[in-house]
């Protein structure tokens, strides 16, 4: 080998770079993978739009060598460049769909939000019975939510856990997480149960909460049937 194909041959490689080096396996006319073959009987490619472990094996090898595509033909290279095209396409389809439904669902609540103390008719024969979910703020709106022994074991480890100098912690600063929680072992004994091996089962929130929650999401339902939000994708 002269030094002129030499010194092609380090360029190729990425100037010596570790594991900087063409693919040697032997490639057919149509650029097709020697000995691979798919449920037609017809020899498979290179191709990362129609085969994912192709493109993740382009963008580890995009991520982790400064020059790993010397090692791939143009055609190969343009593949790639396809598939990321693609993909970039349903991202950017996706997001809009997603933002759109989004805008629609913070639409709807707000209108729901809107007619919190009366009720809306939605056809003539269709009356929508509005209801609210708001998060407790003290201790004692928290026992609206949760069921009396969920309460217990919160309320009894916080307060075994808090210093006698200081003061309870208030409900915000726990659910806003400047507070760590640590449930006592000793009070979960008795308000969880043991289903089978390694299963276990608790209630956690008041039946006439659980029945408000119902109670609201078919309340929005209900008002996502209308010709305004008809647009709508609630499921």
């Amino acid at each position: 080998m002269d030094s002129d194909s030499s010194s092609s041959s380090s360029e190729q490689l990425g100037g010596g770079a570790i594991n900087e080096k063409q693919r040697t396996f032997q490639q057919h006319k149509n650029n097709l993978v020697s000995g691979t073959s798919n449920n037609n009987g017809k020899i498979d490619a290179w191709d990362p739009s129609d085969n994912l472990s192709h493109m993740l094996h382009a963008l580890v090898g995009l991520d982790r060598y400064p020059n790993y595509l010397s090692r791939l033909n143009n055609d190969d290279v343009t593949s790639i460049e396809h598939a990321l095209e693609e993909t970039l396409i349903k991202v950017r389809q996706q997001k809009t769909q997603i933002t759109q439904r989004r805008d629609g669902l913070r639409e709807l609540v707000k209108k729901y939000n809107n007619q919190l103390t009366d009720s809306s008719t939605i056809s003539d024969d269709t009356t929508l019975h509005v209801s609210s979910l708001p998060p407790p703020q003290t201790w004692s709106e928290l026992k609206n939510v949760l069921c009396e022994e969920a309460f217990e074991v919160v309320y009894r480890s916080i307060i075994s856990s808090s210093k006698s100098d200081r003061q309870i912690p208030t409900l915000k600063d726990v659910m806003s997480g400047k507070i760590e929680v640590h449930l006592d072992p000793a009070l979960l004994e008795d308000w969880m149960s043991q289903e089978c091996f390694d299963v276990y089962s608790f209630q956690l929130l008041r039946k006439d909460f659980c029945c408000l929650i119902r109670k609201t999401i078919t309340d929005l339902s209900k008002l996502g049937e209308s010709n305004e939000f008809s647009s709508l994708l609630l499921e």
